[in-house]
């Protein structure tokens, strides 16, 4: 979440970027970022009794932003790591993933990376 020592590989220094510079310890910044988005998400519902953006909207709007599909990306789950391809997101905004073997995954939570293993 800071700058690497030494910058961003070549490969990555026109698409990365740290949410902090400099050296200071930011031990709870994942809380920070975590609530950040908690705090954007709620002010997409209103006053907390009703949503003023209608769901699908929220849906459109998070599939046209989503980054990922197409890409070639890394599954990681604990220790393993499985390549695949990011095929799309689903009407439940999991992204369907199909690994090497063929066979194809709906995602709705966990981790994914888009560097190469």
């Amino acid at each position: 979440m800071l700058d690497p020592e030494g910058g961003f590989p070549s490969e990555l220094e026109s698409v990365a970027g740290a949410l902090c510079s400099g050296s200071a310890p930011y031990d709870d910044l994942p809380d920070r970022v975590a609530a950040a988005f908690l705090n954007a998400l709620a002010r997409l519902y209103g006053a907390g009794t009703h949503i003023s953006v209608p769901l699908e909207t929220i849906k459109h709007e998070y599939t046209r932003r989503c980054t990922t599909p197409g890409k070639r990306i890394t599954v990681i789950h604990g220790s393993d790591r499985r390549p695949a391809d990011a095929l799309r997101l689903d009407d439940n905004l999991r992204l369907v993933v199909r690994y090497e073997d063929g066979t194809e995954d709906a995602l709705s939570s966990g981790e994914v990376s888009v560097r190469p293993l």
